[in-house]
């Protein structure tokens, strides 16, 4: 179906799901567009993203990117789905399409009763991601709830609770993929970009993102760090537990406040606006501890996720040793 639904147009609800090359969210949104794909089960590829999707109910097509495979019949498709995941695709760090790259691999097909059973055991690996994602979701949730559950909170804008501060201009050249030794963490508009030689803090602070598609994103930046002229560095000017203080930046949402659309971007000014509700402080440190305990939870389901693809690999070396 050559149907594909701009990104503007997807919604939050309606009749059949949109899929897109998004990563980690199977389901983008909704739309009432008819022109739905019936041709079942196929794997999606996201040619700017590299991600794989297996889908065995109707949907349309998100545009940008969004290719469908089928493969022949000598295929088992959850085999055909659970072998690409695996595959390394060149330049899959780097935006650009990567469908060229696809098409040049070459992957190993074994016999039928073989990928059967390659399917059963990776099906296992799916099982228990899918249990440990749902951990997850629901121990985010907690913590919402837990951010949320505070009485007796003072009103603030942000601006007045909390100093707000851009970093330092560092060039591209002298911010490092690796660290091997000597070097510090460096935090831009979306996160952290490497390493540098330089630090501008020493310490124990939250980060807004303010330049990018992803501006708003916080982060925790802690010991000696370099934050970039597109990281706004964040200093409580009350007294005031930081990691509480992290949490309650993620609840602000602040990407809402973003302007531009080629360059999405924060003003800070605008942002210094925004109300906080602050409660005392042993209420804060009472919530940060119920939030370690939930975060702990988190990164132990956070460790099945990301051994998935080491478990598939074994499972296919295995069997194709055998075939």
């Amino acid at each position: 179906n050559t149907t594909k639904i701009q990104k503007e147009e997807i919604l939050k609800t309606g009749k059949y799901p949109v899929i897109t090359q998004e990563q980690e969210k199977l389901i983008s949104g909704y739309t009432n567009n008819e022109n739905k794909i019936t041709d079942l089960p196929l794997v999606i590829f996201g040619d700017h993203s590299c991600t794989f999707k297996y889908v065995d109910f109707e949907f349309i097509r998100g545009a940008d990117g969004t290719q469908l495979l089928k493969p022949n019949k000598s295929f088992n498709i959850k085999y055909f789905y659970n072998i690409l995941q695996i595959v390394e695709i060149k330049n899959k760090d780097k935006y650009e399409r990567h469908m060229k790259y696809l098409n040049s691999i070459k992957i190993p097909l074994p016999p039928l009763d073989i990928q059967d059973q390659i399917v059963k055991e990776c099906q296992k690996v799916d099982d228990e991601v899918l249990k440990a994602n749902e951990t997850i979701e629901q121990s985010e949730k907690n913590i919402l709830e837990v951010m949320n559950s505070s009485q007796n909170n003072s009103i603030m804008k942000l601006g007045d609770a909390c100093d707000m501060k851009a970093g330092k201009f560092v060039s591209a050249n002298d911010i490092f993929d690796e660290n091997n030794g000597g070097l510090y963490s460096c935090f831009g508009g979306n996160g952290q970009r490497g390493f540098t030689k330089t630090f501008t803090h020493d310490g124990s602070y939250p980060i807004i993102g303010r330049q990018g598609a992803l501006c708003g994103n916080i982060k925790l930046a802690q010991g000696k760090f370099h934050a970039t002229e597109h990281a706004v560095v964040v200093t409580p000017l009350i007294e005031m537990n930081i990691k509480w203080l992290y949490h309650q930046l993620i609840l602000l949402n602040l990407n809402q406040y973003a302007t531009g659309t080629a360059q999405p971007g924060l003003s800070v000014n605008n942002i210094k606006t925004v109300s906080i509700q602050v409660p005392p402080l042993e209420t804060q440190k009472e919530i940060v501890s119920k939030i370690e305990k939930l975060e702990t939870i988190i990164n132990e389901a956070k460790k099945i996720v990301n051994s998935a693809k080491h478990k598939k690999e074994e499972i296919l070396k295995e069997f194709l040793q055998r075939s």
